[in-house]
């Protein structure tokens, strides 16, 4: 018999949504039974640029002025050589690699986009509640890494890091939640509208310097209006996947690198593709 005692939570944000959407075993690895999975290289790469990144907005939101470049690079080197030792075992590069790597990354994300953004919030939190019939309420909760002032007004930013040789395309934007999922919630929190919503991409490489990018993409009342449906139908997957203690696992690409392969291949009887 499957296990029906999971903790409950109203909690819902986009990475819950995003693992459902990839594979609901994942899902309940995690938020049923509890099981942290360690970091794949390209997650503990990107937490770490944050690191760096949000310090020197919150700095220039104080005070006006840029952090050196010097500082950044520091804080994001010791993000990455702490967060290298909770990656996955055999994934990614080696520890000078890695760390040159993101002193790269950093430095060109300083120059060409960090130093030239004028910060209105850092990692601003919502916490909203969308009412269901005869259920709980849905807390919908998140935090975009930045507000920035811009010449049509106020704009959410995501800041990403990828290895991809092309970068971001414009696939992956129209593939993300997050433009819709950010500014739905950021409204509903009575922030106001902020129809805009823009990428700024970190590009890295080991042997070069690789240029930033920077996407913008509009949020139309109608992706509002969808990402806010999608979140009642995640709450319901959400519910019947901790209620029932069953999710089916997603074999694919996002079998690489994931940290519940053994518990997958135990509980299905079926070795995950590499």
């Amino acid at each position: 018999m499957p296990r029906t005692d999971f903790p409950t939570d109203d909690h819902l944000n986009i990475s819950q949504i995003g693992m459902m959407q990839r594979c609901e075993f994942a899902y309940l690895m995690r938020y049923g039974h509890g099981v942290k999975s360690p970091p794949a290289w390209a997650q503990a790469f990107g937490r770490a640029f944050e690191v760096g990144i949000d310090a020197h907005y919150e700095h220039k939101l104080e005070s006006g002025e840029n952090m050196p470049e010097g500082d950044v690079v520091d804080r994001n080197v010791g993000a990455i050589v702490e967060a290298l030792e909770e990656v996955l075992p055999g994934d990614g590069l080696k520890l000078p690699e890695t760390v040159d790597a993101m002193a790269k990354t950093t430095r060109v994300f300083h120059g060409e986009i960090a130093s030239l953004v004028t910060p209105l919030a850092v990692q601003p939190t919502f916490s909203v509640e969308l009412p269901r019939e005869g259920r709980e309420p849905i807390r919908f909760v998140g935090h975009p890494d930045l507000v920035m002032d811009s010449l049509g007004g106020p704009v959410l930013v995501d800041n990403k890091t990828t290895g991809k040789s092309g970068g971001w395309s414009e696939a992956d934007v129209a593939a993300s939640l997050q433009p819709a999922a950010y500014s739905l919630g950021y409204e509903m929190a009575g922030n106001g509208l902020i129809p805009h919503f823009e990428f700024h991409i970190a590009r890295w490489e080991l042997k070069r310097e690789k240029k930033t990018q920077v996407l913008v993409t509009p949020v139309t009342p109608e992706e509002r209006a969808g990402m806010k449906q999608m979140l009642f139908v995640a709450a319901s997957k959400k519910d019947w996947i901790l209620q029932s203690g069953i999710g089916l696992p997603n074999y694919g690409w996002q079998c690489r690198g994931c940290g519940y392969r053994e518990h997958c291949q135990k509980e299905w009887r079926r070795k995950p593709p590499e």
